[in-house]
């Protein structure tokens, strides 16, 4: 099995079991394939490179964006394969206020309705925080929401060669 294979297939095992960290394992590696599977932790190798680390900071938090105008902010949310990623929690922040919130249906779709004019961020919520919130980017025309998340770097990763 190659990695991206064993990504794959952790990826659709944790949305089965409704939990990451239970599903993310440490491999043995050998060349760029897996050898082994062992016991579970919070790591993932993508081609010999490990995305995350001990000292990384929590993203669950997007960054603050300002909404100029009234708008429907709505979405999709996916992992890096691509895949949707459903039964996650999403808050809408104005300050430290939690002022909407969403969750993402079986195709990671979700909606926060209409949103006034304001200073927001979003903030992710899924048991352990294997993600990091969506990045916002805002122009004239308003505010779009990315749909691919990025593993959130705060879980400690432990590789084994």
């Amino acid at each position: 099995m190659t990695v991206m294979e064993m990504f794959r297939h952790l990826t659709r095992k944790a949305r089965q079991s409704d939990s990451v960290a239970r599903v993310l394992w440490r491999t043995q590696m050998a060349g760029n394939r897996v050898s082994a599977v062992k016991r579970p932790i919070a790591a993932v190798l993508i081609s010999g490179s490990l995305l995350g680390s001990a000292s990384a900071k929590n993203c669950t938090l997007s960054n603050e964006f300002q909404l100029s105008r009234s708008q429907v902010l709505a979405g999709v949310l996916e992992d890096p394969i691509p895949l949707p990623l459903p039964g996650f929690r999403l808050e809408l922040l104005a300050g430290r206020h939690v002022t909407g919130t969403a969750a993402t249906s079986s195709n990671g779709e979700y909606s926060f309705g209409e949103v006034p004019v304001g200073h927001y961020r979003i903030r992710i919520r899924h048991g352990g925080d294997p993600f990091c919130a969506p990045e916002v980017n805002c122009n004239e025309a308003g505010c779009l929401v990315q749909r691919q998340v990025r593993l959130n770097p705060k879980n400690k990763p432990e590789v084994v060669y």
